[in-house]
């Protein structure tokens, strides 16, 4: 992955709180603007905030698998 293209996992209930994941997004260019409907305007940074997940548990909950397999397979990478 180059880093010009940053994916960003976080859990809702993490020792910090989203809106921090959701301000990095935001910086990296994430999030200004819509993906429209061919995906043309996607932004090639990923967030992710998984629901109900710590920092204690975020490696061992299922969505993280399909979090990460969803970035793996990001075409844009």
């Amino acid at each position: 992955m180059s880093h010009d293209h940053q994916h960003h996992l976080a859990g809702d209930a993490d020792g910090l709180p989203p809106r921090h994941a959701l301000e990095l997004f935001e910086l990296l260019g994430g999030g200004k603007r819509d993906a429209v409907w061919d995906r043309s305007g996607m932004t090639k940074h990923a967030l992710a905030i998984l629901p109900r997940v710590t920092h204690y548990d975020i490696d061992v909950v299922p969505a993280l698998a399909a979090a990460v397999a969803t970035f793996l397979d990001d075409p844009a990478v």
